[in-house]
């Protein structure tokens, strides 16, 4: 098998509602390829651009159309290991350029096999896991009326957004609205997506650790390693390095300082399944637990998430809380540009089992979005 063509595109999809964290994302933007080979089979790539860490989407496509795809033009896309290393070699930034690539080589290898990818990966050890439901900064009045949505719709797990415009009192205050909305039975985390000092982390986390949250993630910037230990050693709640471990480099400085209890895991922050499934295992080596993440993706992207979290046996699932993953996200945009949604059951991912990574685009749904068409032959 040999890549013949690869298709790039992107893809602005709306939001159900204003989704608020440090900004308002009214729209989601993400970007994809199609790997075509000379047997016929198209593998699905999908990736969102990292805008904080310096990329965005017309970076990511010329990425790929002027460095990445061709070297990868008649190569054998099954030597997945191999067109990693020339990935890396040829680009060495620009994570999400090469995990829509990554992804769409993993599609083609279990279409080729006649298998799902976590099979490749494994197999998988649950068949229906729960997904989270996401709250942004909304006022506390707001947020507890989602929670109490989400709850009735079978939810039993919510991420709340905090440290937005507000101050950290509002993100306080949001936390205990959403407690009190929705009793003993649905657990939470909280993500403060980069946006405190330390002072601020640790005032939040010593005033909402009766509300018992099961995590904060990533509070303070991504490259400040040192702090977020310290804030770690002041708080009583877990700590989770979600922008700050992208790579086994960081991962090893996060563990060394002792500076987070778990990590989150998105395939298109972390390069692809490739390097997803090694820094699950490299953390796992050391005793720390992943927590499996998403951006505002639509079905290629959060399917890949899907099944490296089926596979994993580094997998967040404390004994004294129910933990739901983030397996939801093409539910919060106003279409589906894939049939990704299908496996979507009150909070719960009925896994289809399909080859590859078991979706395929709505034609008709992506023409409406489509955007930035190239290809490469």
């Amino acid at each position: 098998m040999i890549i013949t063509k690869i298709e790039l595109f992107s893809t602005r999809v709306p939001t159900t509602k204003a989704y608020v964290t440090g900004d308002r994302k009214m729209v989601a933007e993400q970007f994809y390829v199609q790997v075509h080979t000379d047997d016929g089979l198209v593998g699905l790539g999908e990736s969102e651009a990292l805008t904080k860490e310096g990329a965005n989407t017309a970076m990511s496509l010329l990425a790929i159309s002027e460095v990445l795809g061709p070297k990868l033009m008649g190569r054998d896309p099954l030597k997945i290991t191999e067109l990693n290393a020339l990935m890396d070699q040829e680009l060495a930034a620009n994570n999400p350029a090469k995990a829509a690539l990554d992804i769409a080589f993993y599609d083609l290898l279990g279409k080729k096999a006649g298998l799902p990818v976590y099979a490749l990966l494994g197999g998988a050890r649950r068949t229906d896991p729960l997904s989270l439901w996401p709250i942004g900064c909304d006022s506390p009045d707001e947020a507890a009326d989602i929670a109490r949505r989400a709850k009735e719709e079978g939810y039993r797990m919510l991420g709340i957004k905090v440290g937005g415009a507000g101050s950290v009192q509002d993100d306080i205050d949001r936390v205990r609205a959403v407690r009190e909305a929705v009793g003993d039975e649905v657990s939470f985390t909280t993500d403060a997506n980069q946006a405190w000092d330390e002072g601020r982390a640790v005032k939040f986390a010593r005033a909402v650790e009766k509300y018992r949250p099961s995590m904060l993630e990533q509070p303070l910037p991504a490259g400040d390693v040192a702090g977020m230990a310290r804030v770690r050693a002041r708080i009583g709640i877990p700590l989770s390095a979600d922008e700050g471990v992208y790579s086994i480099d960081t991962a090893k400085q996060y563990i060394e300082h002792r500076a987070a209890d778990l990590f989150s895991i998105k395939p298109s922050k972390d390069g692809g399944i490739t390097k997803a499934v090694r820094l699950i295992q490299f953390a796992g080596h050391y005793g720390v637990p992943c927590f499996m993440n998403t951006m505002l993706e639509e079905g290629v992207a959060q399917a890949a998430t899907l099944h490296v979290g089926l596979s994993s046996g580094n997998y967040l699932a404390p004994m004294d809380m129910v933990i739901g993953h983030c397996y939801s996200s093409p539910m919060r945009l106003v279409e589906d540009v894939t049939d990704y949604h299908l496996q979507y059951s009150r909070g719960k991912i009925i896994v289809n089992g399909k080859p590859g990574l078991g979706v395929t685009f709505r034609e008709e749904i992506l023409q409406k979005y489509r955007e930035n068409y190239a290809v490469l032959s």
